[in-house]
Order: structure tokens, then C-alpha cells, then sequence
């Protein structure tokens, strides 16, 4: 279940599913009949009032995590990076975090870090 929801108790009949993040209702609730109140739907990580939500919170430099699979070698991130998804592998199983830091290699390669990448300046030469 989402954790933005919240029940308005006032309504009498069937009290309607409503969302914390702007205080409508919930466009992903059903009614129903058994019991008695609209219920949420299975489909609730589609959400995009909650996806924004997650998007604003995360920390500069990085990028959105759209979902995960696990594979033989750790998991594939499905990385929000521009107007494309793409899959990046990362060495660590059951990554939890909503996103991660990618940096890209010479040889186009990308790489991705739960902590941020260092960068290094160039050494001053002394005169």
C-alpha cells in the first residue's frame, strides 16, 4: 500500500482513498462492496504523484531508479537518465535505494555507485 494514503473517516458512505502529497483522492483506489470503503490498487508504484515525490528527494547528482531485477552477479538498475531508461549492473544484491550515482568511464562505459564518485582536481604546479 502506498504510504500517502490516509482514509477520510467524515465520509459516511464508502469513505474514499485519499493522498497525503495533495489531498485528493487517490487515483489508484477501487471501490469495494465488502468492505464497505474504496481499497487500493495493486498497481500503486505507478503512481506519479508519488514517483515525483520520490524524484524531489533525492539527492543532487544522481538519478531516478526506476525499478530493479536481480541477476547472477548482483542486480540491474532500470536508471532514469534523461528521457531514456536504461539497465546498468551494479555488484550489490537486493539495492534498495530509489537512486544511485553513475559515472562514465573513457571508454563510454557506465558505472554505477550508491555513494557518491570522487573527483579529483588537477595538481597545481608550483613556480
Amino acid at each position: 500500500m502506498c504510504p500517502y494514503n490516509f482514509y477520510n473517516e467524515n465520509d459516511n458512505y464508502f469513505p474514499y482513498l485519499y493522498c497525503n502529497i495533495d489531498g485528493k483522492r487517490c487515483l489508484y483506489s477501487k471501490k469495494c462492496n465488502k468492505e464497505q470503503r474504496y481499497i487500493p490498487l495493486d498497481n500503486q508504484g505507478e503512481c506519479y504523484k508519488m514517483n515525483e515525490k520520490i524524484r524531489r528527494e533525492i539527492p543532487t547528482n544522481s538519478y531516478f531508479v526506476k525499478t530493479t531485477r536481480q541477476s547472477k552477479h548482483g542486480t540491474w538498475l532500470y536508471v532514469e537518465i534523461g528521457d531514456k531508461i536504461e539497465k546498468i549492473e551494479i555488484p550489490i544484491e537486493n539495492y534498495d535505494k530509489n537512486y544511485v550515482y553513475i559515472k562514465i568511464t573513457k571508454d563510454g562505459k557506465k558505472l554505477a555507485s550508491e555513494t557518491p564518485f570522487r573527483t579529483y582536481g588537477k595538481k597545481k604546479k608550483k613556480n
